[in-house]
């Protein structure tokens, strides 16, 4: 175990695998929490799941990830996905309706997609109805933008690319799902929206086109964006600690 700097200047626990990646020891102390109570909030609970890599850690770093649940979680790493979809997504979707509203604007107008003023829901981490079957072992949708005339999902990457191999017959990627869910499902789940949006965010984009196609009764936006482009428009909540946040992240790709 060893102490550095986290964003803000102070120290903060961590560990190391063998092969050399971080990662903290407090699970808190890989994210923003932007002052949403209670501690920690159920989006985080069901992500505070043991992790099928603790064996990447020897001793005395496996005691170290171990200490607080008495199991590591793939939380506690500094290249956790989760960690960043939380900074930038869960600590607005706790936010007032109205700096809500204000960020999904902004978010929408950066990707040059229709943005009504409206009362935004955002949410994490849950799963749709099957795409080919309607089944409940749908995509995970990493974050979702829900309001009266408009539903966006999110795939959230870090140091990863789109997965493949998905799907009944293991042949799409998980782009590809989400398309098909929207193509085949808009019109019966959401028979009011009509402006769908497909968002794929990494550090350096480019993991998709953007482009537009008719589905059910309205239009699908495909866009695509990097981290520092949507976590820096001015009226999300925490924008200037996510800069920092992001910076201090990209260290440990």
């Amino acid at each position: 175990m060893t102490l550095i700097q986290n964003w803000r200047g102070g120290e903060i626990e961590v560990a190391s695998s063998r092969g050399g990646k971080l990662a903290v020891v407090d699970f808190a102390d890989g994210l923003l929490q932007g002052g949403v109570q209670p501690w920690p909030p159920p989006e985080l609970l069901q992500k505070l799941t043991r992790s099928a890599h603790g064996s990447a850690f020897d001793e005395p770093d496996l005691s170290a990830v171990r200490r607080i649940r008495g199991y590591y979680s793939d939380l506690q790493s500094l290249r956790s996905e989760d960690a960043v979809t939380w900074s930038v997504f869960g600590t607005v979707a706790y936010a007032a309706s109205a700096v809500r509203a204000a960020y999904v604007q902004d978010l929408l107008q950066t990707l040059d997609v229709p943005a009504p003023a409206d009362d935004y829901a955002i949410w994490l981490w849950r799963r749709v109805p099957h795409p080919e079957t309607g089944g409940k072992n749908g995509p995970e949708i990493d974050f979702a933008i829900q309001g009266q005339s408009l539903v966006l999902f999110g795939e959230a990457k870090w140091g990863s690319g789109i997965g493949a191999g998905q799907g009944v017959n293991h042949n799409r990627n998980q782009l590809a799902l989400r398309r098909e869910f929207f193509e085949r499902w808009s019109s019966d789940l959401f028979p009011n929206q009509t402006c769908f949006v497909l968002l794929t965010v990494s550090p350096g984009g480019g993991l998709q086109e953007s482009g537009e196609r008719p589905v059910g009764p309205g239009t699908l936006y495909e866009r695509d964006a990097t981290w520092e482009a949507i976590s820096g428009l001015a009226r999300h909540p925490l924008s200037e600690e996510l800069g920092r946040y992001l910076t201090w992240k990209q260290q440990h790709i």
